[in-house]
């Protein structure tokens, strides 16, 4: 039998391979902006995720490995720390009725030990994920983007476990049995003891610090949670792979559409026509185009008026802390990277209870934070990535009392730079199954 060692994320071969070429060219990608670097550098923009020096790679690429080589028994190195949980499966609660797609997650990660799971925003990746860790009974850490997640995770589990769970983030380092951490906050030190590891907003673990995390870690178990997580347009998909595994299940937002589990969805495209300049800069044309745009952000703010004047919570997106400045100064709550857990907490309550009817946010609210009672967003910064694009309408896709659909209003920028993008979002709402309406 073919066997490995597994520490620290990393799988170390203790075999000669036999087709070691074709392992290497398996666990390699090129980087999407790799002719850029060719001709600024020596370097190819290859990055190769297998080391022939030590017969190593990525755990979360054994499969991979397997197709080429057979079947490897896997050793690790780590010590399983038990701890204890409710004996009763969070899907047997009363308050608690469980999705089919939800009970098939969960049964797929225990067997595997390993994989992603993407899921729709509003699919209900947070229980999914304490149904997990209440599975598998070792130590475990959740690793989060932001300090509103962090909040978030933590109550929900504090819910579903009845017992204080563990904070490192946001000034805070308590480490307990069940532990959520930014990863901004994670230290080998802190989290290295953990035997499973959830990685929510998946799609991260393709960035630098990310996959530092995802290697700082030595959990056995291991899996990803996001309702983009193998989207990113920079190639690096191979490398969250890498960190957690090949996709176990896929549910689209159409799909829990159709099954009653979000609300409909119409995206409305406004188009705005601006002073065509040349920039050779994009920053300069974001500046000039997007956020010193008077006329724009008065289409803006006349969307954002009509939507709340007609009963709708709106989620007014920017991407900028100075873009956001412009609405605040208008008279709308804006929170942003600065704001406090309590300020951002309070702005989602105050919203939800339809005490204030506008909130205008950064990406800190782009991705993964539940607020159930908005019913209408509005994108008034633009963006190409096709997870922010997808990650943005998921905020309002929850099913609320009083709900009925959510309506998205986007803006046609008929100017350099961002004509192209206002296309792309198109066509990825469209590939998303949501209507859209060209206004």
């Amino acid at each position: 039998m073919k066997k490995a060692n597994v520490s620290k994320g990393v799988c170390y071969l203790q075999f000669e391979p036999e087709h070691e070429e074709l392992i290497d060219q398996a666990l390699r990608y090129e980087l999407a902006n790799s002719h850029w670097i060719r001709r600024n550098s020596n370097w190819d923009g290859v990055v190769k995720l297998y080391n022939k020096k030590y017969r190593s790679f990525p755990v979360g690429l054994i499969e991979r490995v397997e197709a080429i080589e057979g079947c490897i028994q896997l050793r690790y190195l780590d010590r399983l720390q038990p701890i204890s949980v409710p004996e009763k499966s969070f899907f047997e609660l009363p308050e608690v009725e469980p999705r089919p797609y939800q009970v098939q997650a969960v049964e797929k990660a225990v067997e595997k030990g390993m994989g992603i799971i993407n899921i729709a925003t509003g699919g209900g990746k947070t229980l999914i994920g304490c149904e997990v860790i209440r599975r598998l009974g070792v130590k475990a850490i959740v690793f989060v983007p932001n300090k509103t997640l962090l909040g978030q995770w933590k109550r929900k589990m504090e819910k579903f476990f009845g017992v204080e769970i563990g904070v490192i983030g946001a000034g805070q380092k308590k480490v307990r049995e069940i532990t959520v951490c930014t990863v901004q906050s994670a230290k080998p030190e802190l989290v290295k003891d953990f035997n499973t590891a959830i990685f929510d907003e998946t799609h991260r673990l393709g960035a630098g610090k990310w996959r530092k995390v995802g290697r700082m870690c030595n959990a056995r178990y291991r899996f990803g949670l996001s309702a983009t997580a193998l989207l990113r347009e920079d190639n690096a998909n191979l490398e969250i792979v890498g960190i957690c595994g090949d996709i176990l299940q896929v549910v689209k937002a159409k799909t829990l559409q159709d099954q009653g589990f979000l609300v409909p969805c119409r995206i409305e495209f406004v188009d705005v026509f601006s002073e065509k300049k040349r920039f050779l800069d994009y920053q300069d044309a974001y500046r000039v185009h997007i956020v010193e745009n008077e006329d724009r952000n008065n289409a803006v703010l006349s969307e954002v008026m009509r939507l709340a004047g007609s009963g709708r919570k709106v989620l007014v997106l920017v991407d900028r802390v100075e873009h956001g400045r412009v609405f605040e100064r208008m008279g709308f709550e804006f929170v942003h990277g600065q704001s406090s857990l309590d300020e951002r907490r309070k702005a989602v309550e105050d919203l939800n209870a339809g005490l204030i009817r506008v909130l205008v946010a950064t990406k800190v609210f782009g991705e993964g934070v539940d607020i159930p009672a908005v019913d209408a967003i509005v994108v008034a910064s633009p963006a190409a990535s096709v997870i922010k694009v997808v990650q943005r309408v998921g905020r309002g896709l929850r099913l609320s009392p009083d709900k009925s659909e959510l309506v998205v209003v986007d803006f046609f920028d008929h100017v350099q730079f961002f004509d192209r993008q206002a296309r792309k979002r198109r066509l990825v709402y469209e590939a998303e199954g949501f209507e859209v309406v060209l206004r």
